[in-house]
Formats: structure tokens, C-alpha cells, sequence
């Protein structure tokens, strides 16, 4: 995929994520931005310049890496907040803990 579109479809991608409108991923920007100026970088119209990539990634807490397509052959998984916040927990986890959140994680997938 051409790395424009890539930058286009994560941006979107992780909006839609927060369940934000454009406007207001725009508003959050600094400096702010209108929500025809995100609408541009969706549809891959045009692409953010690189401080309003740094400030993207600052407020969806992304790494820069994740606007880019990867060379690797594997699929492409984006996280949510919250997602990533379990992960943390479970690497800061002990042995014991780590066990105990795999546990807790097969029994909620079974409801």
C-alpha cells in the first residue's frame, strides 16, 4: 500500500478508536487544526507535516512507527488505549500475575 494512503487510513483508524469527529482530533492539535484540514489528511488529499505527526502520536499515545507500513510480512494490528494499558499490566506482571491475567483473560472469552 502507498505509504500516503497507509498515513491516511491509521489516522483515520485512530480517531475512530477515541470515537472522536474530526473537528474535534483537530481542536486537540496544537497548533489547532479545522476538521477540513483532518478530513485532507483521511482521504490521503494531502499528509501532515512532520510536527503534526509528532503531535499526532502524542495525543492518540501511538509511536511513529505506526503510521508507517511495516516491511515485515505480518498483519498489521492496531491497539486502543486500553488494549495497550493490559499489555503493560500484563509485562510489568509477575510470573504468578501474568498467569492469573491469562486465566482471567480464557474465562472472559468464553462468556
Amino acid at each position: 500500500m502507498e505509504t500516503k494512503k497507509y498515513i491516511a487510513m491509521k489516522l483515520k483508524e485512530f480517531r475512530e478508536d477515541r470515537k472522536l469527529k474530526q473537528d474535534e482530533l483537530g481542536a486537540l492539535m496544537t497548533p489547532p487544526r479545522g476538521g477540513a484540514t483532518i478530513s485532507s489528511w483521511e482521504t490521503g488529499r494531502t499528509t501532515p507535516d512532520a510536527d503534526a505527526m509528532i503531535n499526532l502520536c502524542q495525543i492518540f499515545e501511538a509511536e511513529i512507527t505506526d503510521f508507517f507500513p511495516s516491511n515485515r510480512e505480518r498483519p498489521i494490528i492496531s491497539l486502543t488505549q486500553e488494549e495497550r494499558k493490559v499489555i503493560e499490566c500484563y509485562r510489568s506482571s509477575t510470573k504468578e500475575g501474568k498467569a492469573a491475567i491469562e486465566a482471567t483473560a480464557k474465562a472472559m472469552a468464553r462468556l
